[in-house]
């Protein structure tokens, strides 16, 4: 919606922003801030409205590349990993795996793992519980009637209890993962939508499970949701 309103015909202001978005002025001009940070839009000089910038150009229909949308993204995904105190990861559906394009680490953190450009499970991981979540049924039906590897105790390989676990995750906007993939590694992740409203792309928090647990699970869920909310805004959503 952002970018749709900067190609208009003389661009945008904040308040034009705002009022589509239907969110505070101060929450348009950060969104507009960050976009022009990353030269998605830029300020005209003559008239001060915003228009597209020359990284717009580079996205490809209405989710963009991935390289454009991890660009996109990152600020967001930047401003996550300060507030959670987690490693944040941004990822997307390729076949039956989930495919790591970018990654914040909490500044704070001695050991890091880079995942960037690597792949994982789609049923054990919450971002892969996402995306095929809101994944078409056909693929959905696919991926859950076969084989689900136990990689820890926890990882579920029920497809009956999988199915409705996938249920939740599209009510809630939200999916968790506890000790599914590696043994004391936790994850929330939360949908980005592209202007049309189909989810490309999933937002993750991870931590070890002392440092994302029972006791902080609800408010890095609530980070999470609002910066997977975020990311589709700049999209278009």
């Amino acid at each position: 919606m952002v970018l749709r309103l900067a190609a208009e015909q003389g661009g945008t202001r904040v308040t034009d922003v705002a009022n589509r978005l239907e969110v505070h002025k101060s929450t348009a001009s950060r969104l507009l801030a960050t976009l022009e940070s990353e030269r998605f839009v830029e300020r005209d000089p003559m008239t001060g409205r915003f228009i597209l910038g020359s990284e717009s150009l580079g996205l490809a229909g209405s989710g963009g590349t991935q390289v454009s949308l991890a660009r996109l993204a990152h600020p967001a995904l930047k401003a996550l990993a300060s507030s959670t105190r987690t490693t944040v990861n941004l990822g997307v559906l390729s076949g039956t795996e989930v495919v790591y394009i970018d990654q914040v680490d909490d500044p704070r953190s001695v050991v890091t793992i880079d995942w960037v450009g690597r792949s994982t499970p789609i049923h054990c991981t919450s971002m892969g519980k996402v995306l095929l979540a809101f994944a078409s049924s056909e693929r959905r039906r696919q991926i859950i009637q076969g084989r689900l590897v136990a990689f820890t105790p926890r990882t579920i390989t029920d497809p009956g209890r999988l199915e409705a676990e996938l249920d939740h995750v599209r009510e809630s906007g939200i999916a968790r993962s506890t000790d599914e993939y590696q043994v004391g590694l936790n994850g929330v992740s939360a949908p980005v939508r592209d202007a049309t409203g189909e989810v490309v792309a999933a937002v993750c928090c991870s931590g070890t499970s002392l440092m994302l647990g029972p006791g902080n699970f609800e408010k890095v869920e609530t980070a999470t949701l609002a910066t997977a909310r975020e990311v589709s805004r700049l999209l278009g959503r």
